[in-house]
């Protein structure tokens, strides 16, 4: 079930979208250390804006990456989305 949540696999919108379900369905505990490996690695690259996002640059998946970082300890500032 791991394997669900490999990097290389899923682009950065599946890979919160899967993050987002493992919470709503109340398991996303169970995957604790490998959403922070996601959200620490989005995060990097955003502060270094290496982001390329292609089709994935919309409203739905830049809400959900700040709701999830900010969720999971992220400090970020509303610059941040821009």
């Amino acid at each position: 079930m791991k394997k669900i949540l490999d990097v290389e696999l899923k682009t950065s919108l599946e890979q919160l979208e899967l993050i987002d379900d493992l919470q709503k369905l109340g398991i996303s505990h169970h995957f604790e250390l490998e959403i922070k490996d996601i959200l620490t690695d989005l995060h990097h690259k955003n502060e270094k804006h290496l982001w390329n996002c292609d089709k994935e640059e919309d409203l739905h998946a830049t809400a959900l990456e700040f709701r999830l970082l900010r969720q999971h300890g992220f400090e970020i500032s509303e610059m941040y989305l821009m």
